[in-house]
């Protein structure tokens, strides 16, 4: 959607992305009451908005899958639209309710038989599913059951209806808009798979892209919307990040501060986008040196974080007096990419320097004496490089990282990564007392080749292994040394924590890179490791996230010195 936004402004269309109530940067919680009146209501205040902010009198809405069908429910009774652009529509509500619970049956499936994930992931009982992250309560599905879009056919302007190329289309609802005498037009294109995949992954649609912006300037022509000035005012060159409008939140946190949330630009080779969130209160004497939290992009999600997650932390640590920055590094979210660099890059050698330029903004114009810095997946790896960097942190908290070394060259895209590898192998050894995947064996049923070749990795690492500890042990320096590396690093002044999910392969291969240095450095109280039983990478359950919230809590809220005691 940033990339369908600017190409619209690019040719002088004002253009508002938002985010629903509940959902991404926004109020509300996924459990709250009238979930979608709240979202129907969220895309016409944000038409309201843009007539307001664009200087327009007529508004284009365009929204994907259920935003898609969101903006048509939005768009009934106005007369302010010149057009709604419908992207792959959801036509029954009923249908995405099956969808979400069939997600829902597949997630719990993944964790039954093990009663420690049991325990941890356990059901609400009050009827609401949960599923890729976000929770669909009784109220919300018994809402969106109702809606029928074959119902929804007297609308007051024209629609643009695009179709994916790989399912049965929106053919009956268009029919109906056609008798009703709605203008309609139906195109059916490719790209909508990869345009959602994993961010990491997603493609831009190109074809579709070129296609929606050819009728939104029609729509524009057609209406004599007036055309605004493609450029943009933003913040003045150097590490000083401007400021806009501030947004003001109720209390995240039992006794906490109510908070208020800043956006922040910087402007460094590219614009490089934050947003921070703080007490709304001024300060007073106990608190005019704020301790600070910098969360750093969760693989290529934006500054949400997984699952919102960020977004709820950022809050609940802002009410009990934290400065909470969370960051999209150069490539990601809203952030440029630095001159000669790729976007969507989640492993970028930038990273450390935005990370150095945002830590000195907090400590510098912020005056925050203590600065943390968390981050999961190739977050947690740029958390680590950032200790190894010896950044001016406090502590260094490493979240489910996968990766300890990135080179360039590397790629996402590797047939087997390591942590595939651990992660395979770790099922396989499971899977040795199973007699029916035995059977499986023994009829020919089982992928061997994948067997084989995931052996010979493991072989192969642990005879690399068996020669870099003798390496060790003759001080032969060694290239991408993790114990030597984990050891520098643990010797400055910033404490190192890892965190991982239970089971996740980060652990495994800690463990073996560094080998002995991980229970020598626990034991001597500079590191500390531990586990969060029953979450997956993300924390996609509300029971993970609370739980990892909670240690987060514990290890953030207490004296920065000492080093503390081994996990």
């Amino acid at each position: 959607m940033r990339h369908l936004a600017e190409v619209l402004a690019a040719v002088g269309l004002p253009v508002l992305r938002f985010d629903y109530d509940g959902c991404g940067n926004s109020s509300g919680d996924d459990r709250d009451p009238g979930r979608l009146d709240a979202w129907v209501g969220s895309v016409r205040s944000a038409i309201d908005s843009l007539k307001r902010l664009g200087g327009v009198d007529r508004v284009l809405v365009i929204g994907i899958r259920f935003g898609a069908t969101l903006a048509t429910l939005a768009s009934i009774s106005r007369d302010d639209l010149a057009g709604v652009i419908s992207l792959a529509p959801v036509t029954s509500g009923r249908a995405l309710v099956r969808e979400w619970k069939a997600m829902g049956l597949v997630r719990s499936w993944k964790r039954r038989g093990d009663d420690s994930r049991v325990a941890v992931e356990a059901p609400s009982g009050d009827g609401s599913i949960e599923a890729a992250g976000f929770v669909m309560t009784a109220q919300t599905s018994d809402s969106i059951n109702r809606i029928s879009l074959l119902d929804t056919v007297h609308l007051p302007c024209p629609m643009f209806v695009i179709d994916r190329d790989d399912v049965t289309g929106s053919e009956r609802w268009i029919e109906r808009l056609e008798a009703a005498g709605v203008n309609v037009k139906r195109a059916v294109l490719p790209g909508y798979m990869a345009m959602m995949n994993d961010p990491a992954y997603a493609k831009v649609p190109l074809e579709m892209v070129r296609t929606v912006v050819i009728w939104a300037q029609q729509c524009a022509e057609q209406h004599d919307v007036r055309l605004a000035d493609s450029t943009s005012a933003g913040a003045e060159h150097g590490d000083a990040a401007a400021t806009s409008q501030v947004a003001h939140f109720p209390p995240f946190a039992e006794n906490g501060e109510p908070i208020m949330e800043t956006v922040l630009v910087r402007d460094e080779s590219g614009k490089q986008f934050g947003v921070l969130s703080e007490p709304a209160r001024a300060s007073t004497s106990s608190s005019q040196f704020p301790p600070a939290l910098l969360l750093v992009n969760s693989g290529a999600v934006h500054n949400v974080g997984p699952n919102r997650l960020y977004v709820l932390l950022a809050r609940y640590f802002a009410s009990l007096g934290f400065l909470v920055l969370r960051i999209d590094i150069s490539g990601l979210g809203d952030s440029d990419a630095h001159e000669g660099e790729p976007t969507i890059a989640p492993y970028t050698p930038m990273a450390l320097r935005d990370i150095a330029r945002w830590t000195d903004y907090l400590r510098h114009q912020r005056g925050a004496t203590h600065c943390h810095l968390l981050g999961i997946c190739s977050g947690a790896y740029h958390a680590y490089r950032s200790a190894i960097a010896q950044l001016p942190l406090t502590s260094v908290i490493a979240v489910n990282p996968v990766n300890f070394y990135w080179r360039e060259g590397m790629s996402l895209d590797l047939p087997l990564p390591d942590h595939h590898v651990v992660r395979i192998a770790a099922g396989y050894r499971q899977s040795l007392t199973d007699p029916e995947k035995w059977r499986k064996v023994l009829a020919g049923d089982a992928d061997l080749s994948l067997a084989a070749r995931v052996t010979a990795r493991r072989l192969l690492d642990w005879i690399r292994r068996r020669v870099r500890s003798i390496g060790r042990l003759l001080r032969i320096p060694l290239k991408d040394d993790l114990s030597q590396d984990l050891k520098a690093a643990c010797d400055h002044d910033t404490r190192i924590e890892f965190i991982f999910s239970e089971g996740d392969p980060g652990q495994s291969i800690l463990h073996e890179q560094a080998g002995g240095m991980v229970y020598k450095l626990r034991q001597s109280g500079k590191l500390q490791v531990q586990e969060v039983a029953g979450a997956d990478h993300t924390f996609s359950s509300e029971a993970s996230r609370r739980a990892l919230k909670s240690i987060l809590n514990d290890r953030l809220n207490r004296r920065p010195d000492p080093l503390g005691s081994a996990g």
